[in-house]
């Protein structure tokens, strides 16, 4: 049996080009880069072997963030990684994923 694992711990930052005070405003991008992690572990009867490997990765992903107050934000959204691990046995990972945020904002906010 074999069990892969991937990670990609990053630095993201979020742009919202609309205007807050208008439907659109919710809407995002999102991009970053970080550190990436990748396992694979293999189980042949009794004996398990593992390998881990990292390198760096990138994120690209875009939603809209519904406002719940001036500090709270419920958001949906999608995202595609790109690991980049040129290691023995990964060379590239890519995955997408669903996002479901709760974002809480220090600042005053804005409403809509």
């Amino acid at each position: 049996m074999a069990t892969f694992s991937f990670a990609n711990v990053a630095i993201a930052g979020t742009l919202y080009p609309g205007d807050p005070t208008q439907p659109s405003g919710g809407f995002y991008l999102r991009g970053g880069i970080g550190i990436a992690e990748a396992a694979l572990d293999v189980t042949v009867g009794s004996t398990k072997t593992s390998f881990n490997e990292s390198g760096f990765g990138i994120l690209i992903g875009l939603g809209y963030e519904f406002r719940l107050t001036r500090r709270f934000a419920l958001g949906v959204g999608a995202g595609y990684n790109k690991l980049f691990i040129n290691e023995t046995i990964f060379d590239s990972v890519q995955f997408g994923q669903f996002v479901l945020d709760l974002n809480w904002y220090l600042g005053s906010g804005t409403s809509k």
